[in-house]
């Protein structure tokens, strides 16, 4: 009785059609590569398993295992990489803290803030990392609500000015304490107005505190996104 090649016989279990020849399916068990989907298996001595077994066998062809000294080289390369992308970010982070030295210069010789402010930021560290952006939340919205009560209460046909000299006073302590010196400093003049009883007057340097609040927010929030960016890049404070 005449041996059925095995390859026959399994291209007739899939209909006539022959496997890929560019794509063999092949299985390894124990170093050995024995036939599948009609394929012959090649001798042991053939197999680049029996001289270099850091070759595997894949789809379409031999694929190789890097070797130990190539994955060491990769591991040296991924060192390095690291080194010099925290070198490159240690460089970034250093060049945003110029940037914010540079706009706080301008904003004191402006007259937007003065010493007091640099002296909040050097009360933030690594315990309290967002401590600066917490008081410039903290005074925009204190801010904003006093400016729209003093221009209600001003509006009136008589305002009470002791209560719109009280307001200020309490304006006037929260800006000299956040170091806004331009807003102290109209806070003094209007308190002065108030004491006069000068409508007009008051109500002028209510809009005078109204648009200078609106540059120093401006000139804040400037801060605050150069502040975030340092914080990216890993700059410490």
């Amino acid at each position: 009785m005449t041996q059925e090649n095995p390859s026959s016989s399994r291209n007739r279990q899939l209909g006539g059609r022959s496997p890929r020849p560019g794509c063999p399916l092949l299985i390894i068990v124990c170093s050995r590569i024995v036939w599948a989907q009609g394929f012959t298996a090649p001798r042991p001595e053939d197999s680049p398993i029996s001289s270099s077994p850091s070759l595997l066998l894949a789809c379409g062809g031999w694929r190789r295992w890097p070797s130990p000294g190539e994955i060491g080289r990769s591991t040296k390369d991924a060192k390095q990489f690291s080194e010099t992308l925290a070198a490159t970010m240690a460089g970034s982070a250093a060049a945003v803290e110029q940037h914010i030295q540079a706009l706080l210069a301008q904003s004191v010789q402006e007259g937007l803030l003065d010493d007091q402010f640099l002296q909040l930021i050097q009360l933030q560290d690594d315990s309290n990392p967002d401590f600066v952006s917490e008081v410039v939340e903290l005074y925009f919205e204190d801010s904003a609500t006093k400016i729209d009560t003093l221009e209600a209460r001003l509006r009136e046909p008589a305002p009470n000015y002791g209560q719109v000299d009280a307001l200020v006073h309490q304006f006037k302590g929260s800006s000299a304490s956040f170091g806004a010196h331009t807003m102290a400093g109209l806070c003094v003049q209007l308190r002065d107005a108030c004491h006069a009883h000068n409508q007009p007057a008051c109500q002028a340097l209510v809009a005078q505190l109204r648009e200078s609040f609106a540059v120093l927010k401006a000139r804040l929030e400037q801060f605050m996104a150069l502040e975030n960016q340092r914080k990216q890049l890993g700059g410490g404070r």
